[in-house]
């Protein structure tokens, strides 16, 4: 169990309180220091903020932690890799687990990936002028190229949970590490009426305390 620091600082929540559609209106102005910089493998962010009855959730991962590779997807596997992600990320009650007295039930998830949006059937995405032509693999078969350079691609996942009694959400127990293995550290942020607080989740302190 780790537990959140209580912070003396203004926490600043790296694109998703100050512009997503989630955004809380007394939290928009939370942009008083840099971002927390570079993409790392292993490495995610997990920013909360509660107001009133609502719980607004950002992850935010490599996509070397999420499907193992960050090239786009190009095989049947690394596309059906990315899709059972997408499924498993906008199922954000199976992600992050609350307190059963707050009864709290998710009201809205938005994903954003360049790698889902590169998941499309290859048939699919070779159509130009009507004349589909063959998948990548098929076109580059007995071709000796140089070996796909990996690029810094992440999925940013938003969450809204309604929570009848938010005055019991003072915990959360996260699977993260359960569903995708190969993620090895969450950087926590959080606002809420107690305060701000940052921590870190790992393999072995899945549930924080706030």
């Amino acid at each position: 169990m780790a537990k959140l620091v209580l912070c003396g600082r203004r926490l600043a929540f790296t694109g998703f309180l100050t512009l997503s559609t989630f955004a809380l209106p007394q939290y928009a102005a939370i942009a008083a220091e840099p971002p927390h910089g570079a993409h790392v493998h292993g490495v995610g962010r997990l920013n909360l903020a509660i107001d009133g009855n609502m719980l607004v959730v950002e992850l935010e991962a490599p996509g070397a932690d999420i499907v193992g590779f960050e090239h786009p997807p190009a095989t049947a596997d690394e596309r059906a890799a990315v899709e059972n992600a997408v499924r498993t990320l906008r199922a954000g009650g199976d992600i992050f687990r609350l307190p059963a007295e707050a009864a709290c039930r998710l009201d809205a998830a938005n994903l954003e990936s360049p790698m889902h949006r590169d998941a499309a059937p290859a048939a699919e995405k070779h159509v130009h002028s009507g004349h589909a032509h063959p998948p990548r693999e098929s076109r580059d078969a007995g071709r000796h190229d140089k070996p796909r350079e990996e690029g810094h691609s992440e999925f940013h996942a938003r969450y809204r949970f309604f929570c009848a009694n938010p005055a019991a959400l003072s915990r959360m127990e996260v699977r993260y590490f359960e569903l995708f293995p190969a993620a090895e550290k969450l950087n926590v942020q959080a606002i809420t009426p107690r305060g701000q607080f940052a921590g870190q989740l790992t393999v072995t302190s899945t549930r924080f305390d706030f």
